[in-house]
Formats: C-alpha cells, sequence, structure tokens
C-alpha cells in the first residue's frame, strides 16, 4: 500500500524564496539547512480554519518566523460525509501531500512543506491505516536527509492496526536518514512521558507502543497536555518524536485553530548538526597466524640489531622491536575498518554509564532497582537529578547503594 499520498503544488508567479533557513546567503547545490520551523496540529475538520490558519502564517511570517513544515491530522469532518476539492487546502508556496482525501477512507492527514525544501514523498511496505510520509535533503554536499512522518492512530483502531504502527516506527527509524521527525495524534493518554511508564487505565497495546519507542530511542518531546475538552480531563494526544532531546528548540503549545479541542504546536527543528565520523582498525586477534610470525620473529638476530647498532641506547632499542612487532601484526592478523559517529559514540557512552550504576544495585526512594536494561532506569534517573542530568560523571547521580541481599 503506498501511504505517501499524491503531490500538489500551489505556485505563483510572485513567490520568492526564502533564505532563512539557509546556512549560505543564497540558495544552491552546497546549500545546508541550520533549522526549519514546525507546526502540527490535529484540526478537526480543517476547511472551516483554513482561513485563520493563513492569518496565523501571515503573522509568522511578517515576524521573521516563518513556518516550513505543517502537519495537519483529522482534517475530514467526523459529522458529515461530503468530500472536499483538495484546492480548498492549497497554501500559497508550500507542496502539500495528503492522504485519505475522502471521510470514508478516514479522517485524513495533510503535510506542507516550503517548495525550497524539495520534499518527495517516501512509502514504506507497511500496513498502518493513516500516516503520511516525505523527506528532505539538509546537506546536498553529504546528501543527508530528514524523515518526516505525520500519524493519525484511531482511539478505536484495532489489535493488527496497533501492531502495524509500531512496525511502521521501526521501520521509520532506519539509519538511512540523518534526521528522523515524528509527529501526530497517537491517542495514548496513560502514559506518564516524565517518567516514561504507564498511569493507572492503560492497557497492553499502551504498553507495547511505550516498549517500541524504548527500542528504537525516540526521544518525545511534549510535557504537558495538548488537548482539552469541558468536563474531560487533559491529556497528551499529541506527540513528537526526534531522535535526539536537542534536536527541537522553542517548542510553544499554543492555542487551537478554531474550535478544535487540541492545541496548535510549533517548534524550532535543528538541522545543522555537525557530525564527525572516526574510522579505527579492530585486530582479530583470535585469527591471528602466530606460528609465522613465531618463524620470522627467531630468525632476527636481537643481539645484533639491538646491542651492536644500538648500543645501550634503551629508546632506540624499543622504538626497533615495536617497528618489527608491528610490521608482524599487520602481516599476520587480520584488521577489521569500523567507523563510527559522534552521535554513536555519545549514546554508546550513555549506555555504558547507566549500565554501570545498575551493576552497583541502584536505589531509588526505598525501592530496589534492576531493570532489564538501561531504558527503564533513564526516566527515574532524570526524575532524581533535575533539572539537569549530566552522565559525565557518575557521583553526580543521587542515588543509595545498599549491599545486595541474599537469594
Amino acid at each position: 500500500m503506498d501511504i505517501s499520498g499524491p503531490r500538489t503544488t500551489r505556485s505563483d508567479e510572485n513567490y520568492q524564496t526564502t533564505q532563512s533557513i539557509l546556512g549560505n546567503k543564497t540558495q544552491s547545490h552546497n546549500a545546508k539547512f541550520q533549522y526549519v520551523n514546525v507546526m502540527y496540529t490535529n484540526a478537526d475538520s480543517l476547511r472551516n480554519k483554513m482561513t485563520e490558519l493563513n492569518i496565523r502564517l501571515s503573522t509568522r511570517c511578517n515576524n521573521n518566523e516563518e513556518i516550513h513544515i505543517i502537519a495537519v491530522t483529522e482534517v475530514n469532518s467526523k459529522v458529515t460525509s461530503d468530500s472536499t476539492e483538495m484546492c480548498e487546502y492549497q497554501l500559497k508556496g508550500y507542496d502539500m501531500f495528503y492522504v485519505n482525501q475522502s471521510p470514508n477512507e478516514g479522517r485524513g492527514l495533510i503535510l506542507y512543506v516550503k517548495q525550497e525544501l524539495e520534499a518527495t514523498p517516501v512509502s514504506f511496505n507497511v500496513q498502518f491505516q493513516e500516516s503520511i510520509w516525505t523527506s528532505i535533503s539538509i546537506d546536498a554536499n553529504t546528501k543527508n536527509s530528514m524523515l518526516i512522518g505525520c500519524i493519525y492512530r484511531n482511539p478505536n483502531s484495532t489489535d493488527e492496526n496497533n501492531y502495524q504502527l509500531l512496525q511502521l516506527l521501526k521501520e521509520a527509524n532506519s539509519n538511512r536518514y540523518a534526521s528522523v521527525l515524528i509527529l501526530g495524534d497517537f491517542n495514548y493518554p496513560h502514559i506518564n512521558w516524565d517518567l516514561e511508564h504507564i498511569n493507572n487505565g492503560g492497557d497492553s497495546d499502551t504498553a507495547k507502543f511505550l516498549e517500541t519507542i524504548k527500542d528504537t530511542f525516540l526521544f518525545q518531546h511534549i510535557r504537558t497536555p495538548t488537548r482539552s475538552r469541558s468536563c474531560q480531563t487533559s491529556n497528551i494526544l499529541d506527540l513528537v518524536f526526534t531522535r535526539e532531546e536537542e534536536e527541537i528548540k522553542d517548542l510553544v503549545i499554543e492555542a487551537p485553530l478554531g474550535h478544535s479541542d487540541h492545541a496548535v504546536i510549533t517548534f524550532r527543528m535543528c538541522c545543522d548538526k555537525e557530525v564527525t565520523v572516526t574510522n579505527t582498525v579492530k585486530y582479530l586477534y583470535d585469527k591471528g597466524d602466530y606460528h609465522s610470525m613465531f618463524q620470522e620473529l627467531s630468525r632476527i638476530n636481537w643481539k645484533q640489531q639491538l646491542h651492536d647498532n644500538f648500543k645501550d641506547d634503551t629508546e632506540k632499542q624499543w622504538q626497533f622491536f615495536k617497528r618489527k612487532y608491528m610490521d608482524l601484526v599487520n602481516k599476520y592478523i587480520p584488521k577489521k575498518h569500523l567507523q563510527r559517529t559522534n552521535r554513536q559514540a555519545k549514546r554508546a557512552n550513555i549506555i555504558k554509564k547507566l549500565q554501570y550504576l545498575l551493576e552497583k544495585n541502584i536505589v531509588y526512594g526505598n525501592v530496589l532497582w534492576r531493570p532489564k536494561t538501561h531504558r527503564n532506569i533513564l526516566p527515574m534517573c532524570k526524575q532524581e537529578t533535575k533539572p539537569k542530568l549530566s552522565l559525565d560523571d557518575s557521583s553526580e547521580i543521587h542515588a543509595i547503594r545498599l549491599p545486595v541481599m541474599p537469594k
């Protein structure tokens, strides 16, 4: 099933390309995006809110805060089956990607992307009902691209559709993309995102969803309720995911569009992240030809080489021995070349520190935590060390070490 959706463009002869999001002053094939401004909302029928949306966009543009990506869920009305012509939804200067145009197909999604970003549709071989995906190039030199996905999960979603959502998230978080932005209305109200655990009322589908988020190392940025209705408890239904916490800046929860009960969410997605690649060589010592090494070492007249040639100069003798040894290592020990980015190194270092804490039987409050993996303890670490957790020094984590109790 192709879930990418068609693409339409509203042309305008007087339209001028904005340069505010480019690292260079002029847009070229070598342009590198520094950031994109994003707006998201659940419109609960968008057609009667297009005028207000245009006013908000114009106001931001006049304040040099132009929105580059707009994601909208529940585009169709739930009280009427009348279809809307897609031309009624078009915005000047944006490419429009949509899915489920007819109310009979679903609530409908639209993704607007500024034309200068040159977005392209993306599809995954997953049968989830309502999602739309595009990608934009953020650095022409390295060909790095950002994946952008908008998702709507119906609160009455079937078990099979919920399973397909989990598969979709795993597929989307592939290493193919330098950055990933996933947002939408997921309708999981019983998750405490500060502690990353299930509140009372959560079911098995909620638990599986949260576990998938942990397994894929996605970071969820929304911490305050985004949906509110009279006489009902406010909930966090609309979510924003990225791979790194620092990728999102200036996140603001704004008033809804029209009479929608979902807030408008705006933020800045940072694209200009420096990524360094470290090349390392790993020797496969378990596969070395040590017999041949021993034979070559035995053929060297060490007394002549070390004593006669270098006299009593210990440093020169050591350098000679080291050079001979490394020549034989490179000759008889297979090598494996590894590449690692600074992001991978940072993540591995955090995991290593957390695993160390677990091995020391860290106690939070009166509860001895021995989770199976580091993922379950990370929220508790953050909670115990507010306002900020630093993993550079394990002594900063406020914990009590107790002796291990005999089983």
